[in-house]
């Protein structure tokens, strides 16, 4: 099997049309091109291997990146060869074209603040998603209010092929300027984002938390409700495992003090040859999982703020809680009060 740096497989992505909506240590999310995924990406892409998988169960495509190449754009094996042996060459992979590329643009693209609003005003007359948001994941009512907590019904369409009940989360830009939504499935664990909702390019809450200089930075808007409900420091949220170059510009330039509160993932990931941690100073690898490499994306992609972690005790969360936001409000508040500078939680390592 061949194995590939990053940088050379987003290379053969991008030269064949596949679109890259995100990442993790070790994969590229994508939107799947054989059932012309549009919304949350269904595809994986390992890094270091190239082998593909879509995750929609209708789908389920797989395989090994030269497959992926044929499929797509029906080379014969001689031109992907080529395409390979460029990627893996480098020829054509321009470093500072694919930074400005990640770069937020100035306007993000607005969406329309009346769905918003009526999402909000149905929220409250559905008894089960207020209950949901009350009873099961501990909001209280000035919380949903403060963040415009909606509720839709997305009907079966065409593309849709099955109907879709959602708490929402509006979403705006650094401005206020509303520009889509965050959505979770109130009787299942699903997520549907509005369309093309720009998160690569900037944080959620950013317009609130912007007016201090420090904030709490999460991987959900859940996690950053419950944040705020608990100690009335307005946080951001990735929406991912993944810090978008946006992202990382705008921690830069609006805080003078970060507080990184990322799921705490158990199972470690351990790697041969791991050249990230070397790169970090480290013989062999110390173990990866998604919510600690997010918090190190924030100490590395950021120029100028102070980082620090919400308390982990033992790096291990209160009660084995996995997501920030499960915790109590005494909880949380206590976590980021006793918030852990970097060079604490590099010294445990």
């Amino acid at each position: 099997m061949d194995l590939f740096a990053p940088e050379q497989t987003r290379f053969i992505l991008d030269s064949i049309g596949v679109d890259v909506v995100s990442e993790t240590p070790s994969h590229w999310m994508c939107l799947c091109p054989f059932h012309h995924n549009t919304d949350t990406p269904a595809m994986v892409v390992d890094k270091e291997e190239g082998v593909y998988l879509c995750n929609n169960a209708a789908c389920g495509r797989t395989g090994p990146i030269r497959k992926m190449i044929q499929d797509i754009t029906g080379k014969n094996i001689f031109q992907t060869e080529v395409l390979v042996l460029n990627a893996q060459r480098g020829s054509k992979f321009n470093t500072v074209e694919y930074i400005k590329r990640q770069v937020t643009p100035e306007t993000l693209p607005e969406y329309p603040m009346d769905r918003l609003v009526n999402a909000h005003d149905a929220f409250w007359e559905n008894k089960d998603a207020v209950q949901y948001m009350t009873m099961n994941r501990k909001f209280e009512k000035k919380t949903l209010k403060e963040f415009m907590i909606g509720y839709v019904h997305l009907p079966v369409t065409e593309r849709r092929k099955v109907e879709e009940f959602l708490i929402i989360v509006p979403m705006f830009d650094k401005d206020g300027k509303p520009i889509g939504y965050v959505g979770r499935g109130l009787y299942d664990k699903s997520f549907h984002n509005s369309y093309k909702l720009p998160k690569q390019h900037t944080l959620w809450n950013i317009h609130n938390a912007k007016r201090s200089g420090t904030t709490v930075v999460t991987e959900s808007s859940f996690d950053g409700m419950r944040t705020w409900q608990a100690t009335g420091v307005h946080a951001v949220a990735t929406l991912g495992s993944s810090l978008g170059q946006g992202q990382a510009e705008q921690l830069s330039r609006y805080f003078t003090h970060i507080i990184s509160a990322p799921d705490d993932d158990k199972d470690l990931e351990f790697k041969t040859n791991c050249v990230k941690c070397r790169q970090r100073g480290h013989d062999i690898c110390v173990g990866h999982n998604t919510g600690f490499e997010l918090g190190l994306k924030i100490v590395e992609r950021t120029e100028g703020p102070r980082v620090s972690w919400a308390h982990l005790d033992s790096l291990k969360r209160f009660d084995g809680n996995k997501d920030f936001g499960d915790l109590s409000d005494e909880q949380i508040r206590y976590a980021v009060d006793h918030a852990v500078s970097n060079y604490e939680i590099m010294r445990r390592m």
